[in-house]
């Protein structure tokens, strides 16, 4: 039994379990649909995936970790759906991905360091979630523009409105010791009042 080699459906419902069956399928654009619900993680089973667009959609719940299982993509899109958790580290061994969007969701965290490993990606987009932390040390990141990073939480790094991950960590440490020192004088005043009071 042979399988086409691009799958382009037109859906308004869940991304269908079956779809992890379609082995030779190599180009799987999903975009600009209703979809919703998780992504499937038997999408990792279709290992000759080149190409994969699941972008404007209503997918939520987190990426599944099944998808760094597919070695030979190239474009990986999953940009303005309702995805929450954080980046899977199996993201990174993606050796061949090129291109990477994963904008406008509502991921969180910290980059996995094992994007620094990507040295095939050119094209990066992770703007508009809540991440946190320092950009991965890649030439996509580093050639990034400001738009491709833009409205995150507390991203760090060398760029342009980025704070310095040094600064930002000597920031914390500061706040962190501010706070020891806080409760360190007022829990004792607190308990000299009380004393007096009695």
């Amino acid at each position: 039994m042979t399988f086409p080699e691009t799958f382009h459906l037109a859906l308004e419902e869940q991304l269908s379990y079956e779809i992890g069956s379609l082995s030779s399928l190599q180009h799987l654009d999903l975009s600009g649909n209703n979809l919703s619900g998780p992504i499937q993680k038997k999408l990792g089973d279709c290992v000759n995936l080149l190409n994969l667009k699941l972008s404007r959609n209503l997918l939520r719940e987190s990426i599944p970790f099944e998808l760094g299982k597919l070695q030979s993509l190239e474009n990986l899109d999953l940009g303005n759906n309702l995805l929450t958790g954080e980046i899977p580290s199996g993201i990174g061994s993606l050796k061949r991905l090129e291109i990477l969007n994963l904008s406008h969701n509502f991921l969180s965290g910290s980059i996995p360091s094992s994007l620094n490993g990507m040295s095939s990606l050119t094209s990066v987009d992770i703007s508009y979630n809540h991440l946190e932390g320092p950009l991965p040390n890649t030439k996509a990141f580093e050639d990034a523009s400001f738009q491709a990073y833009r409205n995150n939480d507390t991203l760090c790094g060398n760029k342009t409105s980025l704070m310095p991950c040094s600064l930002k960590q000597n920031n914390g440490d500061k706040g962190r010791n501010h706070k020891k020192i806080v409760i360190l004088v007022v829990v004792p005043l607190l308990g000299i009042l009380f004393l007096i009071l009695l």
